[in-house]
């Protein structure tokens, strides 16, 4: 009878099918397999971060990847049958494998016949092609984690638990803490966390149709058919499918290392994992732009603004003109002065400057009146934002400022 082995880790994050957690599992780990350039390397059980005594690791599944490639594989088949594990260390792994593959320009798929969840769906995602069988299960793409109370139990045993610490959430987690709301609120701050980078990993690797898409599945389980549908598998096949030649379909031939920013080209323009080169070529051609062709859509974009700008430049200079006109209409600014206060009027905030003192400013000049030869009326002269501003960059207070506009005006007015 073959050794079994509770799979219970205390206080960590775990990218693992809920039902796993206490579960006894045959003690084992995952194996390599290798024949005619095809290795053939097993995932099993539940996954610990480093080796360990009985489940297998992120760490020995990174030394048999090694392994394969060192003995010559071109084709490496993950051989997937795991609920998950650790949170901690999966992502690192699954990129790792990725990435070791491509370097090596080994072909990476991945076969799912009876289990593939949480961090097992992780490390499969690290393929460029899955294939399942249909009453497999995949996904459950999240992370849990648990708090646990046991105060009640710890006083009915007549236990009395002080605990010493430094820091308000160092005792989060502990059984003889009460649990309260911001140990909860930080945990789940974490998990959170956790869950989309689990989400984007999928994704960056050419998994689900978006982040979005992948974390709307609630960390739901499917089986195979519909794995396929949603985009996080490819084909219903068997494991001897995934090691031969047939399940390398349209790509036999291919050379291409595809690397998960090429994968994930080919996802934004609407293509599946598995795409051929064919197929990547006809997509680059359909979404690509000429650089001739950008750069004349650059230019009339450039100068569409440079059209607008001025378009808008006329019209403000218009209102302004009607503002000053209007002022000197009214008998509120003396048409010696209409120059001068049209040239304070550069921008939005002067010319709003410019109207609320007109609109507080009562008339000063009598209509009949030859204003051009009367004195200017120094009461009735102001600074506006600008000056004001230019006042304060010169180091002269407003009152000098308003002083020196006033012998301005009225030089003017003697002149005109």
């Amino acid at each position: 009878m073959p050794q079994v082995e509770r799979f219970q880790p205390e206080g960590e994050p775990l990218a693992l099918a809920p039902e796993a957690f206490g579960t006894a599992f045959a003690v084992g780990q995952g194996g390599l397999q290798e024949s005619a350039g095809c290795a053939v390397l097993s995932i099993r059980g539940p996954l610990m971060n480093r080796e360990h005594h009985f489940f297998d690791s992120y760490e020995a599944i990174r030394g048999r990847m090694a392994a394969a490639i060192k003995d010559g594989a071109t084709r490496i088949v993950l051989d997937v049958d795991s609920p998950g594990g650790l949170a901690a260390g999966c992502f690192d792994c699954a990129r790792d494998l990725r990435r070791m593959a491509n370097d090596a320009g080994v072909e990476l798929v991945a076969h799912v016949g009876a289990q593939a969840t949480s961090a097992a769906y992780a490390l499969a995602s690290a393929a460029t092609k899955i294939g399942c069988s249909s009453s497999a299960i995949l996904g459950s793409i999240g992370v849990i984690s648990g708090l646990v109370d046991a105060t009640k139990m710890l006083d009915r045993f007549g236990l009395n638990v002080k605990l010493v610490y430094s820091g308000a959430r160092k005792p989060d987690g502990h059984m003889a803490n009460p649990i309260e709301d911001d140990a909860v609120s930080a945990a789940q701050a974490r998990i959170d966390a956790l869950a989309e980078e689990f989400f984007a990993l999928v994704v960056e690797h050419g998994w689900g149709k978006s982040v979005s898409a992948v974390r709307s599945l609630e960390a739901g389980v499917v089986l195979g058919k519909e794995a396929v549908r949603i985009g996080l598998a490819s084909e219903i096949a068997s494991l001897e499918d995934m090691t031969s030649q047939r399940a390398r379909g349209a790509q036999k031939g291919s050379a291409m290392k595809r690397s998960a920013n090429l994968i994930a080209l080919a996802a934004s323009m609407g293509l599946s994992p598995e795409f051929t080169d064919d197929e990547l070529v006809t997509a680059v051609r359909s979404n690509f732009v000429p650089k001739a062709d950008k750069e004349a859509a650059d230019e009339r974009a450039s100068k569409a603004e440079a059209d607008l700008a001025k378009v808008r430049d006329s019209a403000f200079a218009e209102k302004a003109d009607r503002a000053v006109g209007q002022a000197v209409r009214d008998g509120k600014v003396a048409p010696s002065s209409k120059a001068f206060y049209r040239s304070g009027i550069t921008d939005d905030a002067s010319l709003k400057s410019f109207e609320d003192e007109m609109a507080r400013r009562t008339p000063t000049i009598t209509a009949g009146s030859d204003p051009e030869d009367k004195p200017l009326d120094a009461d009735a002269v102001f600074l506006t934002a600008d000056e004001k501003l230019a006042a304060k960059q010169m180091g002269i207070s407003e009152e000098e400022m308003l002083k020196q506009k006033k012998l301005e005006l009225a030089k003017r007015a003697e002149e005109g």
